[in-house]
């Protein structure tokens, strides 16, 4: 019940997050970075509490139960050491081979996701932490990550998680809740839940300097619940270490605490209030240099005007905006000798939206909400490839930026 209480879903609170445009304002990135850290946490808890736990009606001795945690830690050590360079390696070639072999390597990093899972299964933990400490030794660098994500999460997030639910559901008997009794102990348990993490975020943000209105938000951020502590609940379930009726009441108080997330950070924190009092520095497309007013500073100042370059700013949603935009810089540029030196920034925009790549992209961003530069990588789409391309054959100095 402890570990239920005290976790914090991070897939949910990005959503909400971004469901809410607050997903790279400060209390967005302080809020993601606490929890990931609370979710690492989690998934750790889970572990021992699955390790602590008999099968049944089969309790485990504590001889058992440490064999099982030092197994555990050994599988950890094992994975991090040896499969998180390998993990890495694959990435590597995946990267430098481009598109075409992308599926065999995302096939292989599914089959090692399912190898890792039997791995804890058999050493008697869920096999969802082995999943889970698989996903970790892939790396985060480059696009492998980005590209295994893509592939899988449609089928995860819009087939099998719905169907964990729907069975999480199933399992749910809220007839069980039954009298006064019951119905007390649900609402003290909604009420400790919230006032663990709520006050505690709230006097740790506080003692960091954070205002009270962001560190009542921070708090209430922070108190959302979901996936994980489900698997938490459903294996208490599955162990006979909860019953039906304490099962019933837990899976009630984490619906009830993300429920109430959304509507209650929208009536106490407004955003736009804070971002109006910035100040909006002016910013200018090149520096102070002039061109020569004269046929004879023209000749003296022929390096200076060489030296200048049009910096063109053009914003793109797909690939159909290629062939116009490259039309138009050329027309800039004219066809007379020498050339117009013409710096690019290729600005994609890019939806936030819910989806697990999008936020990702997001987290990517700069702090301060501006657009950030992304270097160009072998199989990437057509839009980067089409203006690398460009780039090298009109001498155009072209810099991807995504917002």
């Amino acid at each position: 019940m402890g570990v239920a209480m005290s976790i914090t879903a991070f897939p949910v609170l990005a959503r909400i997050l971004a469901e809410l445009k607050l997903l790279t304002t400060a209390i967005g990135e302080t809020a993601l970075a606490a929890a990931a850290f609370n979710d690492v946490a989690a998934w750790v808890l889970l572990a021992l509490a699955v390790a602590i736990s008999g099968s049944g009606d089969d309790r485990r001795s504590p001889v058992t139960s440490l064999w099982v945690l030092l197994s555990g830690a050994a599988f950890v050590a094992v994975w991090m050491l040896a499969v998180k360079p390998l993990m890495s390696w694959v990435a590597r070639r995946s990267d430098s081979g481009g598109g075409g072999g992308s599926a065999v390597w995302v096939a292989f990093t599914l089959a090692g996701v399912l190898a890792s899972g039997l791995a804890t299964d058999m050493i008697g933990i869920h096999a969802i932490f082995g999943a889970f400490v698989f996903g970790l030794t892939v790396p985060k660098d480059g696009g492998f990550a980005g590209r295994v994500t893509e592939r899988v999460e449609d089928l995860v997030s819009e087939l099998l998680l719905p169907l964990y639910f729907a069975s999480s559901g199933l399992k749910t008997d809220v007839a069980t809740i039954r009298g006064g009794g019951a119905l007390g102990i649900l609402a003290l348990i909604i009420v400790t839940a919230c006032a663990g993490k709520i006050m505690g975020t709230f006097a740790v943000a506080m003692a960091c300097g954070m205002g009270a209105k962001e560190a009542i938000v921070l708090g209430v951020l922070m108190n959302t619940k979901g996936l994980v502590e489900l698997i938490v609940l459903n294996i208490g379930r599955e162990r006979k270490v909860l019953n039906e009726e304490t099962f019933a009441i837990l899976v009630l108080m984490a619906l009830v605490t993300t429920f109430i997330t959304t509507p209650t950070v929208m009536a106490i924190y407004k955003p736009a209030r804070a971002t109006g009092r910035r100040r909006l520095h002016p910013r200018k497309l090149h520096g102070p240099t002039s061109a020569p007013s004269s046929p004879s500073s023209a000749a003296g100042g022929a390096a200076g005007a060489n030296a200048m370059e049009l910096r063109v700013l053009a914003c793109i949603h797909g690939g159909h905006d290629v062939p116009a935009l490259i039309n138009l810089i050329e027309t800039i540029r004219g066809h007379t000798q020498p050339r117009r030196l013409v710096k690019l920034y290729i600005l994609r925009m890019v939806e936030l939206t819910e989806r697990t790549s999008s936020i990702l992209m997001a987290r990517a961003a700069r702090r301060n909400g501006l657009p950030f530069l992304r270097p160009y990588r072998r199989g990437d789409d057509q839009v980067d490839v089409a203006f690398g391309t460009y780039a090298q054959l009109g001498h155009v100095h072209v810099r991807p930026m995504t917002a």
